[in-house]
């Protein structure tokens, strides 16, 4: 995952540590939404930090990739 996003956390667009401690697995399509989506289109690591800043909230990237997959999420 880290090698496919060029090793940088999406949140904020630092380098992710090579050890990937203190990294999380995030759902860009947060479960709040209703839609527990576990597929690899739907995961990405951020920083620890910046995984607690983002938390549930839809983004533009997650509205957007929702639509290609034939979902609908409110903003």
């Amino acid at each position: 995952m880290a090698r496919d996003q060029a090793w940088v956390c999406p949140w904020c667009s630092g380098q992710l540590p090579p050890s990937l401690t203190r990294t999380h697995v995030d759902h860009i399509i947060p479960r709040a939404s209703g839609l527990v989506i576990e597929e690899a289109w739907n995961l990405q690591l951020l920083h620890g930090r910046c995984n607690q800043e983002k938390s549930d909230k839809i983004t533009i990237r997650a509205i957007i990739l929702a639509a290609e997959h034939g979902l609908t999420l409110a903003a």
